[in-house]
This record gives structure tokens, C-alpha cells and sequence, in this order.
């Protein structure tokens, strides 16, 4: 007859005391984990009584239901308060069943660590917090439309955190390149580094002073920028008396608090600093830095990728706008304007409207190239094209249709109107010097108007206009011809 369990190999690396007792209670085996715990050594456990285990007024019901004062039969597990050899208790979990080995009938009790078990469920729902966390400020990272409500989300979802434990104060810096010429940017040379701090964005009472001091900051300077330099997460117990304040002590506020400052980082650089406000000696231990070394790159990466968005956005915007515009003078380019006449001829023909265009073109424009310089004649391509369309109606529409010369299109518009705005847009241009480099320049142009009849298409009907402007420059310029 054996009273050691087969499976005493395996059981002999477990952390739980295991113990074989006899019905009486005399232990038959334990694995060794029931000395670590107890204190006593084998030779001294077998054979001993196992309510010796326990707390002197525990131990008899160890073996026994509490409630009816039978032998235990397998059972829900229990807490208890076992006794170590030097005196000292610590509560377990213990959990009986029954074993028969032949005809003996032999008790398993295991005996467990309560203190392990609860701190188990701390560590479990500290990492449910954690994850939490994680998930609120992922949440306020993807509901952001720009990179400014971004960081202004993501601020206020971290002091908003119960389980940070901080104040309604922080702040974001961005890197940016350094310019060392650039005036505006006051900087401490302490290290050779190209890049420096920007504050963007703050949230809670700081003064205007703080705000004018702390706008730029440099790599290593201070605990922003040392936290930059390393691409370390920082804690200060209490900043008016750290010394990494090193330029601010004497500026400090009176109330003494502590700082979190957390790197942002994409792509393993560091794209920005998060600074948090905390009351003195915040909580700081290996699992609170890999959190906030977490939040750091969760942030930044969110960020990146808000700001990768909106230079999307604006390349798309800029592309856009290069295929629409004439990048000199701002109005439509030839594709663009005549786009508008199809559009506009179509509109006004369903609701059985006029339509009417008009054609012009600078006088005498090469004379000003060549007299002034090419730079005069782009500033007289740009102030000519902004006095026509400041006079236009603003549903009127201008385009450059090629260089000096510009399409106008008028809807709703009759012919004679048409040439009777011409004349008004020819006396205004003429009647005013356009002031450039070379000082006030006379300028005049030529205008063919053309009416819109019958199913003439949009180049028949610009060429209506071409030949008007023709005609118009034939009969000495400065005038204006309805074709």
C-alpha cells in the first residue's frame, strides 16, 4: 500500500501545498511547496497532525464540514488561517477531496495562498483598467477630424482618466526643425540637437507667463525636452525642488506637485511630448511606465496619422486647385472656364435664358514685357485679372484663356448688356494707372463680346467673340466689338 500520490512527480512543482492525510489527520505526503509556506521541514511534516498547519482554533476544521461536523467529503474551498513555524499566519484557500488507495481512504487537502489569489484579481483588474484606458483614448484619437481636435480630445481624455490620478492641467508639444535665424524662437544651446519643442496646445489655469516661456523648448532643457532627448518616459516626484527644473526653480509655483511627461512616438522617433500634472509622489513602478509608455505611442501614432491625413486632404485640395486655377493670376485656367460655359449654357438653356461671353485682350502687352521686364508684366496679368472679376456679378465667371488674353462668362446675360458691361469693364481698366516696379502703368485692352443663338456650340461661340476682338483690335484697340 502506497500513501503518496502517482503523480508525485508532477505535484512536487506545483505552488500549492498539496497534503495526503489519513482520516485521523496524520499527513501521509506533501510536496514541497507545504514547507515553503509552513516553515517546517519534511521530516518534520510527516507524521505530524495537519491542524498543527493552522491557527490553533482553525485547525479542527480542516478535515470537517463546519456545519455538520462530518469528515469532509469534497466541498467548495474554504479560507482559513494557516500557521507558518515562526508564529506568523497568512489567510489560504484550502479545498478537500477524497482519495481511496485500496481500503484506506486518504484525504487530499490543497492549500493555497489567499494573498496570491487577491493579489491575482488586483493585477487583473489593473490590467481592466489599463485596457480601458487604452480603448477611451483610441476612441477620442479616431473621433477627431483634424490633428488640432485631435490633441485637444486626446488631453482631455487623459485628465479625465480616474485612474491616472491627475490634475485638469496638461499640456502637448510638438518637434519641430530648429532655425537657428529665426528671431522668434528664443532657445538655450545645450545640446547641438536640430530639433526643438512647440507648444500647441494646453488645457487648465496657466498663466501667461508659463505659457510665453514654455512655448519652445529645447532637447535635453528641462523635463520636456530631456524627456525628448531620451525618448524616455519621466516622473517627477515634485518639481519645485527637482533640479532637471533647472531654469524655472525660481519661477516656480508654491504648491508643490509632480509631473508625468511622456514621449509621443511614431515610427520609433519621437514626434511630440505630453506633460501631465500630478499631486507630489505619483504612483510609479515598471507596469505604470509601460502604460505610459503605451498611452506615448498610441498617441503619437494617432497624431501621425491625423496629421498624414490632412496633408492628404490639402495635397488633394492643392492638385485640385492647380488643375482648376491659373497659378499666376488666381483666376479659372482655359480647361476650366470653358468647363463653366458648358455648365452655365446648359443651366440657362433649361430655363430658356440668355447666355453671352466676352473675349479680351491686353493691349500692346509685349510692349511692357519688353520695356519693364517680365516681372512688371506678371503684376499687370494679376491686377488686370483682379479688377475684372471684382466687377463681375458674382455668379459671372473669368478665366485666363491664354497669355494676355481672358474669357469671360456671363449668364443670364443678352448681347447689347453684354457689350455695355464691356464698356464699363474697358473705361475702368484704362481710366486707372496699375502701379508696378516700374512705377504707374497705362493699360487698355481690346473686348469682343458674343451672344449665345440658335445651336451654336461654346467654341463657335468663343470664336464669335475672337472675331469680335479682332475687329476691335483693327480699329486702333481700347474699344469694344458685339459680334
Amino acid at each position: 500500500m502506497s500513501t503518496i500520490p502517482p503523480e508525485s512527480k508532477i505535484l512536487e512543482s506545483v505552488t500549492d501545498a498539496i497534503i495526503s492525510c489519513d482520516e485521523g489527520g496524520r499527513i501521509l505526503w506533501c510536496n514541497p511547496a507545504t514547507s515553503t509556506f509552513s516553515g517546517y521541514p519534511p521530516e518534520e511534516l510527516l507524521g505530524a497532525d495537519i491542524s498543527t498547519l493552522f491557527r490553533s482554533d482553525q485547525g479542527a476544521l480542516v478535515l470537517r464540514d463546519p456545519a455538520s461536523e462530518v469528515p469532509a467529503v469534497p466541498r467548495q474551498a474554504q479560507r482559513l488561517e494557516a500557521q507558518h513555524a515562526d508564529g506568523t499566519t497568512i489567510p489560504v484557500s484550502i479545498l478537500v477531496s477524497e482519495v481511496h488507495d485500496g481500503e484506506q481512504r486518504v484525504l487530499t487537502v490543497v492549500v493555497r495562498d489567499a494573498t496570491v489569489g487577491a493579489e491575482r484579481e488586483r493585477d487583473l483588474e489593473r490590467a481592466r483598467d489599463e485596457l480601458g484606458m487604452q480603448m477611451r483614448v483610441n476612441r477620442a484619437l479616431e473621433a477627431a477630424e483634424s490633428s488640432e481636435a485631435l490633441v485637444d480630445g486626446v488631453l482631455r481624455e487623459i485628465i479625465s482618466l480616474d485612474q491616472l490620478h491627475v490634475h485638469q492641467k496638461a499640456g502637448l508639444f510638438v518637434v519641430e526643425k530648429t532655425n537657428r535665424n529665426d528671431e522668434h524662437v528664443q532657445l538655450p544651446l545645450v545640446d547641438q540637437s536640430p530639433f526643438y519643442l512647440r507648444l500647441v496646445h494646453s488645457i487648465g489655469d496657466f498663466s501667461r507667463e508659463f505659457l510665453n516661456r514654455e512655448t519652445f523648448v529645447t532637447f535635453g532643457w528641462c523635463l520636456c525636452g530631456r524627456a525628448a532627448a531620451s525618448g524616455q518616459v519621466l516622473v517627477s516626484d515634485n518639481c519645485c525642488e527637482d533640479p532637471r527644473h533647472e531654469h524655472c526653480l525660481h519661477t516656480m509655483a508654491p504648491h508643490p506637485h509632480g509631473h508625468y511627461i511622456i514621449p509621443l512616438k511614431a515610427g520609433g522617433e519621437v514626434t511630440g511630448i505630453l506633460f501631465l500634472y500630478t499631486d507630489p509622489n505619483p504612483v510609479w513602478d515598471e507596469r505604470r511606465r509601460v502604460l505610459l509608455e503605451t498611452l506615448g505611442t498610441q498617441i503619437g501614432m494617432g497624431f501621425a496619422r491625423a496629421q498624414a491625413d490632412e496633408a492628404l486632404r490639402e495635397s488633394r485640395v492643392e492638385l485640385i486647385r492647380l488643375a482648376t486655377y491659373d497659378t499666376l493670376t488666381g483666376v479659372l485656367n482655359r480647361r476650366a472656364i470653358f468647363e463653366r460655359l458648358a455648365q452655365e449654357r446648359a443651366r440657362v438653356e433649361r430655363n430658356e435664358q440668355n447666355i453671352s461671353v466676352i473675349l479680351f485682350d491686353i493691349d500692346h502687352f509685349k510692349r511692357v514685357n519688353d520695356r519693364h521686364g517680365h516681372a512688371a508684366g506678371d503684376a499687370v496679368l494679376v491686377e488686370v485679372a483682379h479688377r475684372m472679376k471684382e466687377a463681375l456679378r458674382p455668379y459671372d465667371e473669368i478665366g485666363r484663356y491664354g497669355g494676355e488674353e481672358f474669357l469671360m462668362v456671363l449668364p443670364g446675360c443678352p448681347g447689347p448688356t453684354a457689350a455695355e458691361v464691356a464698356e464699363r469693364l474697358r473705361r475702368h481698366l484704362s481710366e486707372t494707372p496699375i502701379e508696378s516696379n516700374a512705377g504707374p502703368l497705362i493699360i487698355t485692352a481690346s473686348f469682343g463680346v458674343a451672344h449665345c443663338t440658335g445651336e451654336m456650340t461654346d467654341e463657335a461661340l468663343v470664336s464669335v467673340a475672337d472675331d469680335a476682338l479682332y475687329r476691335a483690335k483693327r480699329a486702333g484697340r481700347n474699344r469694344v466689338e458685339l459680334g
